[in-house]
């Protein structure tokens, strides 16, 4: 059996860079498919420089920490913030400014409401063709 590129990848992705983590099954066969492609070679190199930064990675072995973390987490998920109780008359500094707004906006648009816009309709018949033309010769309409 020919391993693929595909194939190759995808143990690579799985198994790392290390050859010898791969399944004893198919190691000779990924050692031949990597002798004979380039591809390969890169996608190989790449897979070790990925492997060496998570080797640099450091898993904290305090489980005290982790306790701690869970248990921050834990804590800020099962509360609960304090419900604000709604007073009409708290903060009477900021309820009558709104208020005032409110009712200029409603005045003004009781106002402007009663005045009615005179509308301008459009009549097709009374549209002049020689008006948009500029010349019959160019075939140019004005204004484009």
């Amino acid at each position: 059996m020919i391993m693929t590129f595909e194939q190759f990848k995808y143990y690579l992705d799985a198994y790392g860079a290390s050859l010898r983590r791969w399944p004893a099954e198919i190691r000779a066969e990924a050692a031949a498919f990597l002798a004979s492609s380039s591809a390969a070679a890169g996608a190989l190199d790449e897979a070790r420089r990925l492997d060496a930064v998570l080797d640099r990675f450091v898993v904290s072995q305090e489980r005290a920490d982790e306790l701690r973390l869970i248990d921050a987490v834990v804590a800020r998920s099962t509360s609960t913030p304090p419900r604000k109780r709604f007073d009409l008359f708290a903060g009477t500094a900021s309820f009558w400014p709104r208020a005032a707004v409110l009712a200029a906006v409603a005045v003004l648009g009781i106002v402007t409401g009663t005045f009615q816009v005179e509308r301008q309709t459009y009549d097709p018949a009374s549209f002049d063709v020689a008006q948009t033309l500029t010349s019959d010769v160019a075939g140019e309409v004005s204004g484009l």
